[in-house]
């Protein structure tokens, strides 16, 4: 119900529908939980569930359908579960080595011993690390007036970099001049990066 392009169908807010098409029960979810309580709305609200490769609509009152269903669900949660598990271990093996998956977080900078070296560490960026801590003592300060929105409009006022923008001059490239978003600025803050929980990297 509260997945960004399916919710507001399942919450009707987009008008009247039949039902949901997929092109397999793990488009319907990611896990077991998911897929089956999706399956299920549509069973006890009298809608169509269809996906590609069963033959006509799923019944989920036939226990045949919905033993079939659930196992086709469950296998969706174990393939994803073992993806994670590879991505973890991928992640662990390449920060071991120095070489990084991703872009550093923003008030964060990789710092290398020569240009094309691996990354030697990471460390806070003297500006950028201030400018976040400076916006989260503000709202710290005064919740019920200063808020994400008010702060990603006033560092846009005051020209501060956007994040794209301050990763853009610190690899030498030229700025957009993009404005500060508030959903940007909300991701930030509650970040593990952020909130010193996680390896940047």
């Amino acid at each position: 119900m509260t997945r960004p392009k399916l919710g507001p169908w399942l919450r009707g807010e987009r008008g009247a529908y039949d039902g949901i098409a997929g092109a397999a029960v793990d488009r319907l979810g990611r896990n077991l939980v998911d897929c089956l309580n999706t399956g299920y709305m549509m069973r006890d609200t009298g809608k169509l569930l269809l996906t590609y490769g069963h033959d006509g609509p799923w019944d989920l009152d036939d226990p045949n359908d919905e033993n079939r269903f659930t196992m086709e669900a469950w296998g969706a949660q174990m393939e994803l579960r073992a993806i994670q598990r590879r991505n973890r271990e991928a992640t662990l093996k390449a920060r071991e080595a120095g070489r990084v998956k991703s872009r550093p977080s923003y008030g964060y900078e990789y710092k290398r011993l020569a240009p094309t070296a691996a990354v030697h560490e990471v460390v806070l960026h003297p500006h950028a690390s201030e400018v976040i801590r400076e916006v989260a003592r503000r709202i710290l300060a005064d919740p019920d007036k200063v808020t994400p929105s008010s702060e990603a409009a006033r560092l846009t006022r005051q020209r501060e970099l956007s994040p794209g923008d301050h990763r853009a001059v610190m690899y030498r490239r030229k700025s957009t001049g993009a404005p500060w978003r508030s959903s940007s600025l909300r991701e930030i803050l509650t970040s593990e990066a952020a909130l010193g929980t996680s390896y940047t990297g």
